[in-house]
């Protein structure tokens, strides 16, 4: 699908006054939170989206987040499925193959992100599912195990949100996050 945006006139420099649409087709861009001007978003990398949904998450302005790292997804989904132009010959060449346990640490961050959003907000099955496809991304992030052991807890899951802190803890002794939910759990 596509987004149309409205933009005062002045916005793109014109000195005549009305309102103007905005067709927005590029993929990565479809995503783009409303309160970023279209300009700005156009050259933002996938890494500013996601430090804006960081800020945006630690002023509790969750929705706004989780719009940034949907951004941040869909914007590294398309640089990955678009060709990349070499710098040496500027000939359209396919991007690189990358080895299956190489992590994508902004996906995962992203991805990450919109799941806390999502639990901050109460929506738990959005927030599992988000939780879900990070650890696929990467199946040892203590952090997310540890997200999504808590999440297993308000599910009323025990059982699951126990393994997952324990089998956080079997990657990192040290997760303070894990130790704790995981003290929480059993008493």
């Amino acid at each position: 699908w596509s987004r149309f945006l409205t933009f005062p006139r002045r916005f793109a420099g014109s000195s005549e006054g009305g309102p103007y649409e905005v067709h927005v087709t590029q993929p990565s861009l479809r995503m783009i939170p409303l309160f970023v001007p279209l300009a700005e978003a156009q050259h933002m990398k996938p890494q500013d989206y996601i430090n804006r949904g960081r800020a945006l998450a630690d002023q509790d302005k969750h929705e706004e987040a989780i719009l940034c790292y949907e951004a941040a997804i869909s914007r590294m989904t398309s640089l990955a499925d678009s060709p990349v132009v070499s710098e040496s010959s500027q000939a359209l060449s396919t991007p690189p193959p990358t080895p299956q346990d190489e992590v994508n640490v902004d996906m995962v961050s992203a991805t990450l992100g919109k799941a806390i959003s999502l639990g901050k907000l109460g929506r738990n099955p959005a927030a599992t599912e988000a939780m879900e496809a990070a650890l696929e991304l990467d199946p040892r992030n203590t952090t997310t195990l540890s997200y999504l052991g808590l999440l297993r807890i308000r599910e009323k899951k025990f059982n699951e949100g126990i393994e997952c802190y324990r089998e956080a803890l079997s990657i990192d002794p040290n997760c303070t996050i894990a130790a704790e939910g995981l003290a929480t759990a059993l008493t």
